[in-house]
């Protein structure tokens, strides 16, 4: 009984630490995912960062990636893949983008601000691979925080990070 009553006791304290702050800003740095709702967004969402993304939600692969205006092959047997996670339900909660790219799962929260997507910081597994699988998640995650811009040509999202461009699609 006492351990029961401990655990409750612990449940109850993590639980009640775990509030938002109430600064009324969107920080996609954050695990909290609360806002005060008045954020804009003109990537296509609703205001107050509940925005899908550049695309519907649903998994999107690379076709192509360039850095410098070169071919950035990846390892070879591998692929990038972004899945953008849409907010259903929490019209105050931010989404969430995750990618791997042979090795690891890497995961975090964005915001759309026109053609740019912030994205917060990037969590990931922790997986032991071989050194070039960890060289390009290490690049990858790298590529993938902070601002990124996005476009829509056709049915390709083109994300942009410094000189690296990547050409997605919808994954089949």
């Amino acid at each position: 009984m006492k351990r029961l009553l401990a655990l409750l006791l612990v449940v109850g304290l993590v639980l009640g630490a775990c509030g938002g702050d109430d600064d009324g800003q969107v920080d996609t740095d954050r695990t909290d995912t609360t806002d005060d709702g008045g954020g804009t967004d003109d990537g296509g969402g609703e205001p107050g960062g509940s925005a899908a993304g550049p695309v519907d939600g649903g998994e999107m692969v690379a076709t192509s990636i360039t850095e410098g205006g070169e071919d950035r092959p990846l390892v070879d047997g591998t692929e990038l893949r972004i899945t953008f996670v849409p907010v259903e339900g929490d019209a105050d909660a931010l989404p969430r983008l995750s990618f791997v790219a042979g090795c690891n799962t890497h995961s975090a929260f964005y915001d759309l601000a026109g053609d740019t997507i912030h994205i917060g910081d990037v969590a990931s597994t922790e997986m032991g691979c071989d050194p070039g699988l960890m060289d390009q998640d290490a690049w990858l995650a790298g590529v993938l925080t902070g601002d990124v811009g996005w476009e829509r040509d056709g049915d390709a999202v083109i994300l942009t990070s410094g000189d690296v461009e990547i050409t997605l699609v919808a994954a089949t």
